[in-house]
């Protein structure tokens, strides 16, 4: 499945760039609230806001994980 396939089925909160269940079946377990937003300000932080730049750096950091 996508990542765009999955933006289409989950909610994303204002401020969010990906969604806590996005990015829980991108990592394949639960994280924590303050790792969620973390994440979040990270890819602001660092304008990691457009989809391609988003699945690179999320696949990367997955698979680092």
């Amino acid at each position: 499945m996508k990542l765009q396939d999955i933006q289409q089925d989950m909610f994303i909160k204002a401020g969010e760039l990906v969604s806590l269940e996005q990015v829980e079946l991108i990592y394949g377990s639960p994280i924590y609230d303050h790792e969620f937003e973390d994440l979040n300000d990270c890819l602001r932080r660092f304008q990691i806001n457009t989809s391609v730049r988003m699945r690179h750096f999320l696949s990367q950091t997955a698979h680092v994980s």
